[in-house]
């Protein structure tokens, strides 16, 4: 990845890109680094477009950032849809869990968190994210939306497909 955005952009050229990074331009924000740093400062529409470059650069370095942006309401799907792009880290997928443990734990579960869980996760082979969509889908009290996305993920998951385990069967009692 280049460190400097405006020769970033030159590798991939988009029209929504170059706007974001001449809006960059205008507040100094010149280098990833920078980007880095001033995200969470940003304006709501100014950290979505660049979670979008982050996304669309795969930006590694953005990572933390990335993960202590995730509690905030307005951005939490941008955040996790950018984070699914990179690379599944340990810190990651963990990070994920635990917002679903508590969301699902919760009298009433913040949807909107559920939801950034599922778009986060994405498919892993991680046992106990596994679980968490595998409980996001089988329970009735959430919505089929939801329910229905947390099942096209575990289509593709390898853990559910082992006839020998237990998720397999629970899977296929909902219908998967």
């Amino acid at each position: 990845m280049p460190r400097n955005l405006h020769s970033a952009w030159h590798t991939h050229s988009n029209a929504n890109a170059e706007r974001t990074i001449r809006r960059l331009s205008k507040r100094d924000v010149l280098t990833v680094r920078e980007l880095i740093e001033q995200l969470p400062g940003f304006p709501l529409t100014l950290q979505n477009d660049a979670l979008d470059l982050i996304s669309r650069f795969d930006i590694h370095q953005a990572t933390s950032v990335l993960l202590s942006l995730l509690p905030k309401k307005l951005i939490c799907l941008a955040v996790s849809s950018a984070l699914s792009l990179l690379p599944k880290s340990r810190r990651i997928v963990s990070t994920f869990v635990n917002i679903g443990q508590s969301e699902l734990a919760a009298n009433q579960p913040d949807l909107r968190l559920l939801w950034a869980v599922v778009l986060g996760l994405g498919v892993t082979d991680d046992l106990q994210a596994t679980e968490i969509m595998l409980t996001i889908f089988e329970r009735q009290d959430l919505p089929g939306w939801l329910r229905g996305d947390a099942g096209d993920k575990l289509g593709c998951h390898g853990l559910v497909h082992d006839q020998r385990n237990n998720l397999h069967r629970r899977s296929h009692t909902r219908n998967l």
